[in-house]
Order: C-alpha cells, then structure tokens, then sequence
C-alpha cells in the first residue's frame, strides 16, 4: 500500500504512532523500557492476542516491524516535519526496548562483547521459546541503526549504546554449509514460514551473496508446503527475481497464490489447507512478489529506485503498474523487451492516491 495507496499506509503507520502508550504500557508490563507493540492491538493500542496463542507474548519482533513501517513512511514521503514529530517517537521508543531487551554475553570487559535476544517466538511461529532467531535479532539492529540515523536527520542525542548494541547482536551461522542459522540450535526442521529469507528482503541485511544464495535455495527446502501461509513464497519469487532465475520466480509466484483463492471471490485463505478468508497477508505478499519481484523496485532514503532490469515469468505478455512515491506518479510497464518508466506531473500530492 505504501508505493499504490499511500494514504491507506499512511494510516497503517499513524495507528501505531497514535498508540505509542499503550506499547509504552505493555513494555513494562514485562519489565522493558520503550515500547513493546502489540500483535494484535485494540484501538487503544492494547494487546488482545488470546491467552492460547504465545505470539502476544513471543513474537516480538512487530515491534522493530513496526519500527521499519515508519522508516518507510519517511523514505516514501521524505516529510522531515511528520518524522519529528510523529515518527521519531516511535522510532526512540522501540529502540529503547530493544536497547532493554538484550541480554549481553558475560564478560563486561570483553571489547567484542555480543549480544542475545532470547526466549521469542521466532517469525517462523513453529519455533517457539528459542534464542537469537535470524529475523528477529537482524530487523532489532535495524532498528535500533534506524533510530541513530533518524536522531542524526533531527539533531537528537542518543545513548552510544543503540550503535554498539546494533554492531554486535548475535546472528547464529554455520560455517560448514555458508548459511544463516534460523535460530540457535536449529536443526533442519520444518518451518511454518519465511524468517531467515527475510534478511535479504525486505531488510536488505549485508549478508555475503553467496550467503543469501544459500540462504534462499536451502530454507526454500524446509517450507511446510500443505500447511504454511502464501506470503512464504512471494518473499522467494522476490529473491528469484533479483537471482535472474525466470524458472524459479514463475513456480514460487504461482505458489504465492494458486492454492490460497477461493470462491467466489478469489480471496486469500492463509493456508492451502482451510477456508478462511480473507488472508490479506497473502494478498500482500502477492502484490509485493509482482512490485519488489518482476519490476524491481527497492524503497531507500532517496525515494523509489530499482535493483535490477526486471523480470516477467516464463509465458507473461505485459505487468503494468502505477506507483507513488515523494508526490510523484510511476508508470511501469514491464514486457519480455525490458522495463518502461515513465514519470508523470509531479504536483501530484503525495497523499493522493494514483
């Protein structure tokens, strides 16, 4: 929605912004600083996860999540006055509770001493009660990076220790095999979802190439296919896309979607194994496998850029979209010849939608 509908994401954003003290209340509930963001939140921001369902508690990832929605609002709309004073303290805040969060490795006089977030439940939601999970650990560091470079835009003082923080939290590795380990002591199984993938996009981490390669073939193998979410795949077509791998963005694409509609209006169930709908995740993650996929298109601090030359899957004609991004309209047409962007008149607001 932030790159079609910009208002619609922008609202996204402020409900969060709106709700800060209702994350402050849950932070120390649990005994953290900052704000600890719900995962599912009322509209007075409060936690209403059900007591049977561990995400509440567990996965905490939303709130560095929610940490990078603003971050995006500020890249697509470059409103240095809405990130003073909306975005920042949301940015501040989340930061703090990771800053509290961590559990430092024993030696305090160590100078390389690493960092641990433990006991979450991993973004893969199979994995529960676990310790430095890939996705969690990595989007925490963006975070709290996020939180420094928005202090620098606004001249805010920080304390030192989001940076050194951000440098050394512990991402588990295997070095044998050149992959990003899901979580401390994993060990192959089944996951329910995209996690360690997620590094790559939508977080960008500085993982070696041949990493993120491995990274992407190998988990691609451990997806629970008959009972896992769609939004796994269109994460997969993504890295395909950016690979070159014609082949592999086409299955993952269909993947993204052709076991999830259902009648009669083609909407999104979770899993290929029920009916409840509508998904939207799902949707989700099909519009982003044909944006930030088949165009290319990368979000950074200078606006709406591109990764590479595009790419439609085997047998597609014609992908047309329409974008917005910093009050200006992008015409992209992607055909087997290559990719067309045209801009239009840029006094088109940015809170308009195309």
């Amino acid at each position: 929605m932030l790159l079609t509908h910009p208002a619609l994401a922008q609202g996204c954003v402020e409900y969060r912004c709106d709700r800060l003290d209702g994350a402050r209340a849950k932070a120390r509930q649990y005994g953290y600083a900052g704000a600890m963001f719900p995962w599912e939140g009322d509209d007075l921001g409060v936690e209403t996860t059900p007591d049977w369902a561990p995400c509440g508690q567990y996965e905490q990832h939303i709130t560095a999540c929610v940490a990078l929605a603003v971050w995006q609002w500020w890249q697509a709309s470059a409103d240095i006055g809405w990130l003073r004073e909306r975005g920042w303290p949301v940015l501040r805040e989340c930061a703090n509770f990771w800053a509290s969060r961590v559990t430092p490795a024993p030696d305090p006089a160590d100078p390389q001493r690493v960092y641990h977030i433990c006991d979450v439940q991993a973004a893969d939601e199979y994995a529960l009660h676990i310790d430095d999970n890939a996705w969690t650990n990595a989007s925490a560091a963006r975070c709290l990076q996020l939180a420094v470079q928005a202090a620098a835009l606004l001249g805010e003082n920080v304390p030192p220790t989001w940076a050194h923080v951000a440098e050394r939290l512990h991402l588990p590795f295997d070095a044998e095999r050149r992959i990003t380990l899901e979580y401390t002591g994993y060990t192959d199984e089944i996951i329910k979802q995209a996690d360690v993938v997620l590094l790559t996009f939508p977080l960008e981490w500085p993982l070696p190439a041949d990493v993120a390669a491995n990274n992407a073939a190998y988990y691609a193998t451990r997806v629970d296919a008959a009972h896992g979410p769609a939004m796994t795949y269109a994460i997969h077509a993504i890295l395909a896309a950016a690979a070159g791998d014609q082949a592999q963005l086409g299955s993952y694409l269909r993947q993204s979607y052709q076991h999830n509609l259902r009648p009669p209006f083609h909407s999104f169930s979770e899993t290929p194994d029920q009916d409840f709908c509508t998904f939207v995740t799902g949707a989700g993650g099909l519009l982003q496998a044909l944006i930030f996929g088949c165009c290319g298109v990368r979000l950074g601090d200078a606006g709406l850029t591109f990764a590479h030359a595009g790419l439609l899957p085997a047998g597609w004609q014609r992908l047309a979209m329409r974008l917005c991004c910093r009050g200006r309209i992008y015409d992209i047409e992607l055909t087997p010849a290559g990719r067309m962007v045209r801009e239009s008149d840029p006094a088109v607001a940015v809170k308009g939608t195309p």
